[in-house]
């Protein structure tokens, strides 16, 4: 790269990608992050500060763009717009074209990101685009700078960029996320990554940021928040990235082939009746059918309730106890009879916090009374708090409800991602896996996990050539649904396989 190139991006500005700034009526602006008013809200001139910081290394709205001298990004960001601007005057960026052997223009990755990604990923990549709450799951939240589909170790670590590639170029299955390989050329594509990255970069010294000013006196932001603090934080991010190209995980031994017998040996990993190795815990959330049905998440009624019906999480799991209670009576061709514990409701809540914050949140409890007089009311007058969850939750009155409402809630809470979404484990017979059915992806999500997710790394527990007996019962699974009995079968019980797959 020419130093007139480094030149503009460090100090000047990138344009608009293949855009006039007079066709806007405004600057496209980043908003902050929602903890800026969360963690800082008494630090106004530490909030400052960060905006500032993101303003001189990142630029202060999106058809501005700045790239720090420490971000490692391909030839110092120079595919993040279509031209650069030089004093008064604007240079076209070039790239070879490898059909035609001459240099064309470029559309720049901002251009082609504001077309193809924004409207769901947002102007910030946080996920938060117009069309995001009309899907599920939610577009990825690029700040944090953690993301699920990943080939690198260790845990969290950025991925490489032929991971991105491959998610650009051929979509998440079973997620509003497209391919776009018969959109983008190859050259797009990197463009497409590299602002990607961009946004992630940013996003991440922000948090960064955030961290560093949450412990420090806001008389004292500029001290605190200096240049060679915000500096550090950059490098920081940017090393992470850098790094990634050489943490990719590679199995040390080749696919050990897909006979009945490897299929029998990672079927009773998953179902952990294996008699020799460690014991795995599969089938506590992918289920003993491998349906998604495991009992370590809420079952799937309670989330598509929440997440489809946008149901407040209590009422969802209401329905669920009616159901269970329905289920029940046929079975036992007679309605149970209905317990009543109305004087122990009081107690309950104030033993619970969660359900009366539920309470508070979704459906207005006492709505009237302050936050900070609530816990005061909940313990002078609890009988009237009481009175006022039961018009707003019947069945609270039922014990037996009050103890499902508590063990439900706790295994949404512990089901959320890194994102705050309810994540539901994969149903293996559908045979439809996001992160892609090859089998080195399948080796990638069974070895090191995903990202932000609960799906934990086996690396330490199994060898590379367990790891791939269970791939290929994973694999043969939704061609043999009779893989998986729903009652467990005896360890290594012989089970009609196919010869191949």
């Amino acid at each position: 790269m020419t130093s007139r190139f480094r030149l503009a991006l460090l100090v000047g500005t990138l344009a608009l990608a293949g855009c006039d700034d007079a066709q806007y009526a405004g600057p496209i602006l980043y908003r902050d992050h929602e903890r800026m008013a969360r963690d800082l809200a008494d630090k106004p001139k530490l909030q400052d500060a960060i905006r500032r910081a993101l303003a001189a290394n990142f630029g202060d709205e999106a058809r501005k763009m700045k790239v720090p001298a420490e971000s490692g990004l391909r030839d110092d960001g120079l595919y993040l717009a279509d031209h650069v601007r030089v004093g008064d005057k604007r240079e076209p960026v070039l790239e070879l074209d490898p059909k035609t052997g001459e240099k064309a223009p470029i559309e720049g990755g901002y251009a082609l990101y504001r077309r193809h990604c924004l409207h769901c990923h947002g102007v910030t990549g946080a996920g938060d685009g117009p069309t995001s709450e009309f899907l599920f799951p939610r577009p990825r939240d690029y700040r944090p700078g953690i993301y699920k589909f990943t080939s690198t170790n260790p845990v969290n670590a950025k991925p490489s960029r032929d991971d991105l590639r491959k998610t650009v170029r051929y979509g998440l299955h079973g997620t509003s996320m497209p391919g776009f390989e018969a959109n983008l050329n190859a050259s797009e594509i990197e463009q497409v990554i590299d602002y990607m990255t961009f946004l992630s970069m940013r996003g991440e010294t922000e948090r960064y940021l955030i961290d560093e000013a949450m412990n420090a006196d806001d008389n004292d932001a500029e001290s605190a928040l200096g240049e060679d603090i915000i500096k550090e934080m950059i490098e920081k991010v940017a090393s992470s990235w850098k790094d990634a190209e050489t943490q990719v995980v590679n199995p040390s031994s080749r696919r050990v082939e897909s006979s009945p017998e490897s299929i029998r040996r990672g079927r009773d990993f998953y179902l952990g009746v294996n008699t020799t190795g460690p014991k795995l815990e599969c089938a506590g959330c992918h289920g003993a059918s491998g349906k998604g049905n495991g009992g370590a998440f809420v079952e799937p009624s309670i989330v598509n309730d929440v997440v489809f019906r946008r149901w407040p999480l209590d009422q969802a799991i209401d329905r669920a106890y009616r159901a269970e209670k329905d289920r029940a009576a046929a079975g036992s061709h007679g309605a149970p009879q209905a317990k009543s514990d109305p004087d122990g409701l009081a107690k309950f809540l104030q033993d619970n916090p969660p359900v009366v914050a539920q309470l508070r949140k979704e459906h207005g409890l006492m709505a009237e009374v302050p936050v900070k007089e609530f816990a005061e009311k909940l313990t002078a007058d609890p009988s009237a708090v009481a009175q006022a969850a039961r018009t707003l939750l019947p069945d609270l009155d039922d014990p037996d409800f009050r103890a499902f409402l508590i063990s439900k809630m706790d295994l949404w809470s512990k089901s959320l991602d890194e994102w705050g979404d309810p994540l539901r484990p994969a149903n293996l017979v559908d045979g439809t896996y996001k992160g892609g059915r090859r089998p080195i992806d399948l080796y990638w999500r069974i070895s090191k996990g995903i990202n932000g997710a609960k799906m934990p790394a086996h690396a330490g527990l199994l060898s590379d050539d367990q790891i791939w007996d269970v791939v290929n019962f994973v694999l043969a699974l939704p061609l043999d649904p009779g893989l998986l009995p729903e009652a467990l079968p005896s360890p290594s019980k012989p089970h009609s396989v196919a010869s191949s797959r």
